[in-house]
């Protein structure tokens, strides 16, 4: 879960309103992540404080905001893998009310592709939600999720279950008039779900708040958040519950400080990270890993932690490496400006050097964070800048995962040798191979031509790290040109990507024929030179011509029209343009119906093609 925005105290709020996914250094800024203008609104607050990855590598961002790139999009929006605005997700109007102008604190996304919000606001898209809301796949109100009055203040958390029943923590007291003193649980269909019943809650009116929950594959949920007590249990900012909401003895953990996130790690692990100290009695600034039952984990030594500040949020990556974010200017004595990654065991990760990191020009820090597949880093908040360069409240890091080998074409005969090939054939028989990268998903060719010749470049993807060559209609390789060929993996389907390889060569085969030799185009090769005639048969004036695939180093054609006598009836001499004829041959009117024989010539290159002449 993410950071949500600031409940401000009213003299906070009256202060406060009088900066290897492809490129660079792990920690810089990921130029291909094209967010425009980013973020922007009327309010004095603008910023992300929630992010969740869908698996087609589109980005759900909840915060305070009332446009992204120029659009309107208010509190929620969804960003195509490449940053740009996805414009087939459009909730409308958004979401507006709430004391705070109305704002997404947090997004959880259900199996079936709809997204649940919470947050501070009185409707979504004109339409009655308070503080909580499912939206359809495409941004629309989910009407089915109906939950009338519903909470009395802001949700902050959200888990769901595996058969649809919702928990939500937060700051309210009560879900339509029923006592819930932060946390309850819903059912799919937005109704307070009884079963579950936390009796007293956690009981401190004004100074307690559930900020984070974690789903375990029992059915047991972690919460945390600012509390001391949990339905007359003494407890310290951290619990866990049983399915029925009641306390679970079992688990001891505690901090002498608010836990803003918990991250559960796949060997049932947990890093809290948050506003405190200690954590099971030990000093641990910041941050700290509790066990299963919730005893520190004296392997995960952050050294001197956070110096000051707070940390909101983290993420795991694939090799465990863990990042963090918030309102921090230090990690271990090392400057880490907001974001920081650290090494499984709590050491700092020195290879992840964000520079300047991020600004904070209202002082709420960075909120939210993901871990690309691909290793990228997703980072939202309430920041105008990193490391200098403008990002409004979005950014995309490079993370340089070790697991991104690049890699390039193949030189094993395995299937083929692709680098260096000379004799490549647009007929099924050539194969394009680049060396496998472990656990990639995709795989990116892209092609340019080599010096002296005429720009050109076409990416094309594939999920394998082999295909098949064949002729490509849309800016097609032409016969006889050398490539330059550099390939790149991907983890997630292409949202991110790894760094590109070294470059091979490749050549396009153009086929010449011997001196004289002629070959109907029926039997032509599908590397050969391609005739195209129109219409056919002609009653017209003229006949079009198309003719491609010739030797590009070629400047002229030879056109020849042939009755069945063999008596050359019309000829013409024209330009080729890289191996390429597009022309309109006039037809006499003198000429007789009946067939003649096209011929073209192009230096060694000889087609036919029959045409049929009908006035």
């Amino acid at each position: 879960m993410a950071h949500a925005y600031p409940r401000l105290s009213l003299f906070t709020l009256t202060a406060g309103l009088l900066a290897a996914t492809a490129f660079g250094q792990p920690g810089s800024n990921d130029p291909t992540f094209n967010i425009g203008s980013g973020f922007e609104g009327a309010e004095s607050y603008v910023g992300v404080n929630a992010l969740v990855q869908q698996a087609d590598g589109k980005i759900l961002v909840g915060g305070s905001f009332s446009t992204f790139a120029g659009t309107a999009r208010s509190g929620i929006a969804r960003l195509n893998a490449d940053g740009t605005l996805d414009t087939s997700f459009d909730p409308g109007t958004g979401c507006t009310g709430g004391v705070f102008f109305g704002y997404v604190s947090v997004i959880a996304l259900q199996p079936d592709g709809r997204v649940l919000i919470g947050g501070d606001f009185s409707a979504v898209n004109g339409v009655p939600r308070n503080f909580i809301a499912r939206l359809n796949a495409d941004g629309s109100v989910d009407p089915t999720f109906d939950t009338g009055p519903g909470f009395n203040s802001v949700v902050m958390a959200l888990a769901v279950r595996p058969d649809g029943r919702i928990i939500a923590g937060g700051d309210f007291l009560s879900f339509n008039g029923l006592s819930r003193k932060y946390i309850a649980q819903l059912n799919a269909d937005g109704t307070l779900d009884t079963a579950f019943d936390p009796g007293t809650g956690f009981p401190v009116p004004g100074s307690s708040e559930v900020d984070d929950l974690v789903l375990q594959s029992d059915g047991r949920v972690l919460v945390s958040g600012v509390f001391n007590a949990y339905n007359g249990t003494p407890v310290q900012n951290i619990v866990r519950l049983q399915t029925n909401g009641a306390l679970d003895p079992s688990w001891t953990g505690a901090t002498d400080g608010r836990v803003w996130s918990m991250l559960r790690q796949p060997d049932g692990q947990l890093i809290a990270a948050g506003d405190f100290l200690h954590a099971d009695g030990v000093a641990r600034s910041r941050i700290a890993r509790l066990g299963p039952d919730g005893a520190l984990d004296a392997s995960f030594n952050p050294g001197a932690g956070f110096i000051a500040g707070v940390v909101f949020q983290t993420d795991l990556a694939a090799n465990g490496q863990i990042v963090a974010v918030g309102r921090f200017v230090e990690y271990d004595a090392t400057p880490r400006v907001r974001i920081a990654r650290l090494q499984a065991d709590g050491s700092l990760d020195a290879n992840f050097d964000p520079g300047t990191g991020f600004n904070d020009p209202v002082g709420q820090g960075v909120n939210a964070v993901v871990v690309q597949p691909g290793g990228g880093i997703i980072a939202g908040g309430y920041f105008t800048t990193f490391n200098g360069i403008n990002r409004n409240n979005i950014a995309r890091l490079t993370g340089g995962n070790p697991d991104c080998t690049p890699t390039h074409l193949t030189t094993n005969a395995n299937p083929v040798v692709s680098c260096g090939a000379v004799n490549l054939k647009f007929d099924g028989s050539s194969t394009i191979s680049a060396n496998e990268v472990p656990g990639a998903n995709k795989y990116q060719f892209r092609f340019t031509n080599s010096a002296g010749q005429p720009t050109y470049s076409r990416n094309i993807a594939f999920p394998t790290h082999s295909f098949t060559l064949t002729k490509w209609y849309t800016n097609p390789l032409k016969a006889g040109r050398t490539y330059n060929v550099v390939v790149r993996a991907s983890f997630d389907n292409g949202a991110t990507w790894c760094d590109y390889g070294p470059s091979c060569t490749v050549r396009i085969s153009w086929s010449p024929f011997a001196p004289g030799m002629v070959r109907d185009l029926d039997e032509a090769e599908a590397s050969a030179p391609e005739l195209l005639v129109y219409p056919n048969p002609v009653n017209g004036a003229e006949l079009r011509i198309s003719f491609g695939g010739a030797d590009p180093t070629l400047t002229t054609a030879r056109l020849d029209l042939t009755d069945l006598f063999g008596k050359r009836v019309m000829t013409a001499t024209w330009p080729l343009q890289e191996g390429e004829l597009n022309a309109v041959l006039p037809l006499s009117t003198a000429l007789a119906d009946g067939l003649y024989l096209l011929t073209i010539t192009a230096g060694e290159q000889v087609l036919n093609e029959r045409v049929v002449i009908t006035r």
